[in-house]
C-alpha cells in the first residue's frame, strides 16, 4: 500500500493501515513559467484549475468570497475570476453565480487541453484552490511552478507541498484562508490584491516543488519499490 502524501499516510495509520510514502509529482519541465501575453488588458487574473466539483473542490466557497468582496469593498475590482475545468457542477455555479450578482467577475473557461494549461498558467496573478479535501494537490504544485502565488485552504494535502525549509526555518510558501469559510478568503484576496504578489517567495515555491515533487523522482520511487518487492518474493 502506498501513500501519495503525508497526508495520506497518516489517514491510513489513523485507520490501522501501514502504508510507503511515495509522493505524487508533476511534469516540471513541461511547465511554462515565463509570460507570453495571455491578457493584456489591465486587469489581474486569478485561476482556478479542477473539476467543477463543489463537494470537494469548494468552488461554491470562492464564489461566495467573491461576492462579499464585492458587496463590501473589500478592495478594488481590477480582476477577473477564470474557472478552467467542467463537471457536475457547472450549471449550479452558473446559476450561483447569476444570482450573487458577480457574472463581471467570474469566466467560466471550460475545459482546456494539458498542453495549454502548462503553457499559460503562468500568466495567472494568483492560483486559488478552495477544496474542501485534497490528498494531495496536483495543481498547487503546477502553479508554484508556474511561478504563480497559491492561495488554498488550509487543508493538509496542499498546506503539505506549500510547507519549506526556508534558512533553517519550516514556513508556508503562498497563503491560507480558514476551510468552508468565504468570509476569510474574501479577506485573503483582497490582501493579495493591495499588497501584490512577493517575488522572491514565488521563486522559492518553483525551486522546493522542482526539487520535491517532480515525477520523475516519484517514478524513481516506485521502480525501488518494485524492485525490494521482487527480492522479496
Amino acid at each position: 500500500c502506498y501513500a501519495i502524501s503525508r497526508t495520506v499516510q497518516e489517514e491510513w495509520m489513523q485507520a490501522g493501515k501501514e502504508s510507503i510514502l511515495v509522493e505524487n509529482g508533476i511534469p516540471c519541465d513541461s511547465i511554462n513559467c515565463e509570460k507570453t501575453g495571455l491578457f493584456n488588458d489591465g486587469l489581474l487574473h486569478f485561476v482556478q484549475v479542477s473539476r467543477l466539483y463543489v463537494k470537494q473542490k469548494g468552488q461554491d466557497i470562492l464564489l461566495k468570497a467573491l461576492a462579499e468582496i464585492k458587496n463590501n469593498n473589500l478592495c478594488e475590482i481590477n480582476f477577473k475570476m477564470h474557472f478552467v475545468g467542467d463537471g457536475s457542477s457547472r450549471q449550479m455555479l452558473q446559476d450561483m453565480t447569476k444570482s450573487l450578482e458577480i457574472e463581471d467577475l467570474v469566466i467560466f473557461e471550460g475545459n482546456k487541453p494539458r498542453d495549454w494549461i502548462y503553457e499559460n498558467l503562468c500568466n495567472f496573478d494568483l492560483f486559488i484552490q478552495p477544496s474542501r479535501y485534497e490528498g494531495f494537490g496536483l495543481t498547487v504544485a503546477e502553479a508554484m511552478v508556474a511561478k504563480v502565488p497559491v492561495l488554498s485552504s488550509n487543508i493538509e494535502g496542499p498546506v503539505e507541498i506549500m510547507t519549506v525549509v526556508k534558512d533553517g526555518v519550516r514556513q508556508l510558501i503562498g497563503y491560507t484562508f480558514e476551510s468552508e469559510n468565504p468570509e476569510d478568503l474574501a479577506r485573503q484576496i483582497a490582501t493579495f490584491v493591495q499588497q501584490g504578489r512577493n517575488d522572491e517567495n514565488v521563486g522559492f515555491g518553483r525551486q522546493h516543488v522542482v526539487q520535491n515533487y517532480s515525477v520523475q523522482k516519484t517514478a524513481l520511487q516506485y521502480l525501488d519499490e518494485y524492485r525490494k518487492v521482487l527480492v522479496h518474493k
